[in-house]
């Protein structure tokens, strides 16, 4: 079982965002053969301006986005061969956040000049992303590995891409 938390501030596009995971884990399993449930909180404060048109200038009016909620993921590992292992891992992020939305609503009580009334609507959004990232682990060495997967990102609108991913691993 493990417990860990990692927190992340600013990247160069968005400097004055910040964003943490907090989770429990719990493995079945030795080195070799595996799996892992895993269950969390996360939360991102991103820069996402929304701009007003005025009169000659553009005003911003909500700097920030805060995107948070609870995650879920479970991975496992088989060994395949000497040195290969299978991998997989499947999370679950239900995620939710502020929208606000620039509504006008037209007054043709004067039709020759219609007055526009404007205001901002905020609608609390939930959305869900589920990733599922089968591949294979590579491990010549004890302390170090390499793998390569393809995470299968799918958007609670039924939109999916495939992002493929490398990675280094190495025991410190």
């Amino acid at each position: 079982m493990s417990l860990g938390t990692m927190f992340g501030y600013g990247t160069y596009a968005f400097q004055k965002s910040f964003g943490g995971l907090h989770w429990l884990s719990m493995t079945l399993g030795n080195r070799r053969n595996n799996f892992t449930l895993s269950g969390g909180y996360s939360y991102l404060r991103r820069e996402k301006p929304i701009y007003v048109d005025g009169s000659s200038s553009l005003q911003m009016l909500s700097p920030f986005t805060f995107v948070k909620g609870p995650m879920l993921s479970a991975s496992g590992m088989i060994r395949i061969g000497k040195k290969v292992s299978f991998i997989i891992e499947n999370i679950m992020v239900r995620a939710s956040y502020l929208q606000s939305e620039q509504q006008y609503t037209p007054d043709y009580s004067n039709p020759s000049m219609p007055i526009y009334t404007y205001k901002i609507v905020n609608n609390n959004v939930t959305r869900s992303l589920f990733i599922i990232m089968p591949g294979l682990r590579f491990q010549k060495q004890e302390d170090r590995s390499f793998q390569a997967s393809v995470a299968i990102v799918n958007l609670d609108n039924g939109n999916a891409f495939p992002l493929p991913m490398l990675s280094w691993l190495r025991k410190f």
